[in-house]
């Protein structure tokens, strides 16, 4: 199991602007997850330069990778499950 979990947000340009916090469970992220949030959505020190870049360079410790896209999807991926999350909230 990893130790962290990561909160991105879909920027304009197609990167991703992100967070590292410490790790959280599924029920933890659920209500963020309702709000679109982080747990400190103004400190997004990180960038990915692509949807691919985030996902596919997992760091071996990270659990949780959360991707907040701009048309209003929430995409989750956990690191010992194979595939992803997707979430659309009307």
């Amino acid at each position: 199991m990893g130790s962290s979990t990561a909160f991105g947000y879909e920027q304009d340009n197609g990167s991703i602007r992100y967070l590292l916090t410490h790790e959280f469970s599924l029920d933890e992220i659920h209500p963020m997850l309702l709000r679109r949030e982080t747990p400190n959505s103004y400190n997004l020190p990180n960038t990915a330069i692509s949807y691919n870049e985030y996902f596919d360079n997992f760091e071996k410790d990270t659990t949780w990778r959360i991707l907040y896209c701009l048309d209003g999807t929430i995409i989750c991926k956990k690191s010992t499950i194979p595939g992803m999350f997707k979430f659309t909230y009307n």
